[in-house]
């Protein structure tokens, strides 16, 4: 059996049912805690994962070298970012606060990253985000600005201002 996102009182059941015992979850606990079996976050891999994909994937990918490699990651932000999501309130009662619920807009901040030896190249796109749009229409609404760091310059997308970092 090889789960090891199981609780102590389903692990207790299994063992019981397996070899007809009467375990409780407390003897589970001390028995990993004697065995120095500690809880920590779950790492989850894809169970359909294919090794020979896998190894086929990587042989394609050493064709690349590093500058010709672009780095997307998007982060985003609206109302409801800001939202508490712990409060206080008498013990025995639940903590409410009565909130309206609406998405308002949403801004999303879109950066691509690609490198060489001698420079840095900053894709930065802003803009509003619907859940509606797909990624390639989202990348072509957006105001995209450019900006190359090379050296100790940084320049804009024209290249006029020269600032320093």
């Amino acid at each position: 059996m090889n789960t090891p996102s199981l609780y102590h009182d389903e692990a207790a059941d299994f063992v019981n049912e397996t070899l007809c015992t009467d375990i409780n979850p407390w003897d589970i606990q001390r028995y990993l805690k004697r065995i120095k079996w500690t809880r920590k976050k779950l790492k989850v891999r894809a169970a359909q994962r294919n090794a020979t994909l896998r190894a086929n994937h990587a042989l394609q990918f050493a064709n690349y070298s590093m500058d010709m490699l672009v780095f997307l990651d998007e982060s985003s932000i609206d109302n409801r970012c800001t939202y508490r999501k712990f409060g206080y309130s008498p013990e025995g009662t639940p903590a409410c606060e009565d909130r309206r619920l609406a998405r308002g807009l949403r801004w999303s901040l879109l950066p691509a990253f690609s490198m060489n030896a001698d420079d840095l190249l900053v894709h930065l796109g802003l803009g509003l985000a619907s859940r509606t749009r797909s990624l390639g229409v989202w990348l072509s609404w957006i105001t995209v600005l450019h900006i190359m760091i090379q050296g100790n310059h940084i320049f804009d997308a024209q290249g006029l201002d020269e600032a320093q970092p």
